[in-house]
């Protein structure tokens, strides 16, 4: 069941902001140009993530540090830091449909956790909004805790292995036009056309260049448009369940 952790500036003065997508081996898996508005949103998840010090290195480095990696609330000696994987998200009549959104002082914490929230996620969210957007937008605008109403089945093929066997699946053309992505050396781009909307738009997603053995998936999104994802298999069982396996050719005929 999906939890997510939801801030919705309406405050489109307050100008476009980078949303890099940091996953949690340090690479960057969407860069978006971010402009706040009445039903565009930023989210995360309701679970706490960390990102190791080594792989966090070269975003914190930058000049003013990363508004989605808090190093600076660790001791020096820290391995790890709270990370804020955070993406775009379209607060529309479907995501209403899909989603209970509650107030903070709506959900039940037993101690630290309440359901499939994290105070501790909860409050790193909270420290990256104020770096984005300030802390006056962060009081004038509550964020939202959402919980998904019910689970939800997708009908579409899932593929998992090692990032180094999708890697090269993907370079297959008919992989790609059952995707609908375009693949280059260090990265995919996925395409689709939200329902009701004539042009289409795309995401990238880059390969890791650390762990290139992780399991990893690939899966296609099916909400609001269809399209091609990719997670880490730790990061896609905290939240989802794979189906039945499927042994190429065993529905042939």
């Amino acid at each position: 069941m999906s939890h997510r952790l939801v801030f919705e500036c309406q405050d489109a003065s307050v100008g476009k902001k980078k949303v890099e997508t940091v996953m949690p081996d340090g690479s960057i898996e969407m860069d978006k140009t971010f402009q706040p508005q009445k039903g565009r949103g930023l989210q995360t998840f309701g679970h706490l993530q960390t990102i190791e010090r080594k792989f966090a290195g070269r975003h914190v480095r930058r000049p003013g540090g990363h508004p989605f990696i808090h190093h600076e609330d660790c001791a020096d000696n820290s391995v790890d830091f709270p990370l804020v994987q955070t993406w775009t998200v379209n607060i529309n009549q479907s995501f209403r449909d899909q989603f209970d959104i509650l107030q903070e002082d709506e959900l039940n914490f037993q101690g630290q956790t309440a359901g499939g929230f994290h105070t501790d996620a909860i409050h790193a969210f909270r420290n990256s909004m104020v770096k984005l957007f300030g802390s006056a937008q962060v009081d004038r605008w509550p964020m939202l805790h959402c919980k998904m109403k019910k689970e939800k089945v997708n009908p579409f093929l899932v593929f998992v292995g090692p990032q180094n066997a999708l890697q090269g699946f993907i370079d297959n053309p008919d992989v790609q036009e059952y995707f609908s992505i375009t693949a280059k050396d260090n990265f995919f781009r996925a395409w689709s056309k939200s329902k009701g909307k004539w042009f289409p738009r795309s995401q990238k997603f880059e390969w890791s260049n650390e762990n290139q053995d992780e399991m990893t998936v690939l899966y296609t999104r099916d909400g609001g448009s269809v399209m091609t994802s990719m997670m880490k298999r730790r990061e896609f069982e905290r939240e989802k369940t794979l189906g039945e396996k499927v042994t190429p050719g065993e529905h042939d005929h």
